[in-house]
């Protein structure tokens, strides 16, 4: 394999790895990472490589479709703990390293912010009943880290199919004692952390194409317990994609090693790649003091267009997810779209 393209494996599969851990609604997940190929949400096969090291500065931005304060008002008289905010935002720092050739490590630290979190208000006084809503200002913090490894059975294959299983345990490391403008403490939902000890699996699917890819993933993210005695909901994920190369030396999944370093050809220049990937997701309901809440959890369909670029060891993306069809539950807004930065590099 020639030196552009192990460096763009070392990146592409420790976006695979880091990528593992499925986000939804306005809650931090166990993080994402960086990719030179491969897709952008979702998860690929391939692996580091024995002995490489990737790092990426990541940001997600996720931005909902708003409600009324009248509509939060109205869901609080019938007993629904609705909220809403102004946007969610996660920055990560990923790493992964290359154990073998099959085998990847990775870690990923976010830090997650939710901008003007506002909830509906059920009160009574003095014979009246109350319904308004309280605006309590921004939850930001450091979030929970995130271990994750992958485990390439079938090995390096040139000419077909590669399968990896993934897994992982998300660690109670964030913060879970934020204050409102209010004086009060944010509910487990709106902490940068969880205070749980979520296990991480999934499986992983790589094919090359000419001068591309295939991808598809699958990913469960089990809720513990954590803070406040709240259980969050489990959390699913998957994903299939395409990625193909617009511009630049030519994404070679079947280049193998040359033995003479004299004949490898050298792609140092600039390349492109276009992703699209369809991304389903699913997020069960919430406990908290072992009550379960009816109205939280639910699932969506995104499209996700991306594009990323690679110069010499360097890689930057950008990407977007736009619904094409949600069943979010009450005590959550929609979401309106999502935006993804990346810039990572691996030696």
């Amino acid at each position: 394999m020639t030196p552009i393209f192990k460096r763009a494996a070392a990146l592409a599969a420790s976006a695979a790895t880091l990528q593992a851990a499925p986000a939804f609604a306005d809650h931090g997940a166990a993080g994402t990472g960086p990719a030179n190929s491969g897709p952008l949400v979702g998860a690929s096969a391939r692996t580091v490589g024995s002995g490489k090291v990737a790092l990426e500065l990541g940001a997600a931005i996720a931005e909902p479709d708003n409600r009324s304060d009248a509509t939060l008002a109205a869901l609080a008289g019938q007993h629904i703990h609705a909220h809403d905010h102004d946007s969610g935002q996660v920055y990560t720092l990923s790493a992964a390293y290359g154990l073998t050739d099959d085998l990847t490590l990775a870690l990923s630290l976010p830090y997650v912010r939710r901008v003007a979190i506002r909830e509906g208000d059920h009160s009574h006084a003095a014979g009246m009943v109350t319904n308004s809503v309280v605006a309590r200002g921004d939850s930001a913090g450091i979030g929970d880290v995130a271990l994750t490894g992958k485990w390439r059975f079938t090995g390096e294959n040139h000419h077909g199919w590669e399968a990896a299983l993934i897994a992982g345990l998300k660690l109670p490391t964030g913060a879970t004692h934020e204050i409102d403008d209010l004086g009060e403490r944010f509910e487990t939902e709106h902490q940068p952390g969880t205070g749980s000890w979520d296990p991480i699996a999934g499986i992983a699917l790589t094919r090359p194409l000419p001068n591309g890819g295939f991808h598809a993933s699958a990913v469960y993210q089990l809720s513990t317990r954590g803070a406040q005695d709240t259980r969050l909901g489990d959390r699913a994920q998957a994903a299939i994609g395409l990625v193909h190369r617009v511009a630049g030396a030519a994404l070679d999944y079947h280049a193998h090693e040359h033995h003479d370093a004299a004949e490898a050809p050298q792609h140092d220049g600039a390349t492109l790649d276009a992703v699209v990937e369809l991304n389903a997701e699913w997020e069960g309901r919430e406990r908290e003091g072992g009550v379960l809440d009816r109205e939280s959890g639910g699932k969506a369909l995104f499209v996700s267009p991306g594009l990323r670029l690679g110069v010499g060891r360097w890689s930057s993306s950008l990407g977007g997810s736009l619904p094409l069809a949600q069943d979010i539950r009450l005590s959550h807004s929609d979401t309106s779209y999502r935006l993804r930065f990346g810039l990572g590099t691996a030696f």
